[in-house]
């Protein structure tokens, strides 16, 4: 059982490390530790903004939670992931859309990211 808080901050801790920037250097043992500690944690997520998503729990008119699981840990960078949009997400399109991670957040969630790593 961990605390309630940030989860950049609760990773940090996990590893010893005194800063969250320090998570975006990560060797395989350390990213293996943090997958084995973070792996079926229930997490809340905040969003600002629209609600978009049947599984998002509106707190006030632009703020909104939902519940997820982590399932893993990436071994790419966020910004060498990509994915095909949902055509509904991609208004306009014309079909699916493939974009990066951090290109999705950016437009769809904030222009600013506390943490890139």
């Amino acid at each position: 059982m961990y605390q309630r808080g940030n989860l950049v901050s609760l990773a940090a801790g996990i590893l010893g490390k005194s800063r969250p920037e320090d998570l975006s250097t990560l060797n395989d043992a350390e990213r293996r530790m943090l997958s084995r500690n973070l792996k079926g944690l229930q997490i809340t997520v905040v969003h600002r903004g629209e609600s978009g998503s049947k599984k998002r729990f509106k707190v006030c008119p632009t703020i909104f939670l939902s519940e997820m699981q982590i399932v893993g840990l990436s071994t790419d960078p966020a910004a060498a992931i990509h994915f095909e949009e949902d055509p509904d997400e991609a208004k306009g399109t014309g079909g699916k859309k493939k974009i990066s991670l951090v290109d999705y957040f950016y437009v769809k969630v904030s222009p600013i990211l506390n943490y890139l790593i």
